[in-house]
């Protein structure tokens, strides 16, 4: 409910009220700040660590489109040394 008027209203009231409700939670579980912190920042941690895997991951898709054509090139070059490729004809 608390969340709600805030988000209605936008007033900083509303969002005390809402830290209000954050707070007793956190008193009768026994929770601490500092371990919703640590919570907090572990999640985030994780967060960029996948983030991180995705980009290398499509880094590595990335590459191996780029390498079939670095193939074709090195397919090119071979035959060129071992006399297979015609120097005569335009290759683009």
């Amino acid at each position: 409910e608390e969340l709600k008027e805030y988000l209605e209203s936008g007033e900083v009231e509303e969002l005390a009220d809402l830290i209000e409700v954050i707070s007793a939670i956190m008193k009768l579980k026994n929770i601490s700040l500092d371990d919703v912190e640590k919570a907090r920042k572990l999640k985030n941690d994780k967060k960029l660590k996948e983030q991180g895997l995705q980009k290398e991951l499509k880094g590595l898709v990335n590459n191996a489109h780029n390498h079939s054509g670095y193939q074709a090139m090195l397919e090119n070059e071979d035959a060129r040394h071992n006399g297979k490729y015609d120097l005569t004809q335009d290759q683009r």
